[in-house]
């Protein structure tokens, strides 16, 4: 975890939850990134944008 602390975190914990530990989070993380991005960062991202964001990482197949 870098310093400062920002509100990233709060869509990270999600995130990382979805990798390590699948199993356990059954996470929208796509539809949780969108929410994040737009309470947050007042952005409206579309499926591709997500999908650019999280690339390989979590997107469950």
């Amino acid at each position: 975890m870098s310093r400062p602390p920002g509100p990233n975190r709060i869509v990270g914990i999600n995130w990382m939850g979805d990798v390590l530990y699948p199993e356990y989070f059954d996470n929208d993380i796509v539809a949780e990134t969108k929410e994040f991005y737009d309470l947050f960062n007042r952005c409206e991202l579309c499926d591709e944008e997500v999908e650019e964001l999280l690339g390989n990482s979590t997107l469950k197949g």
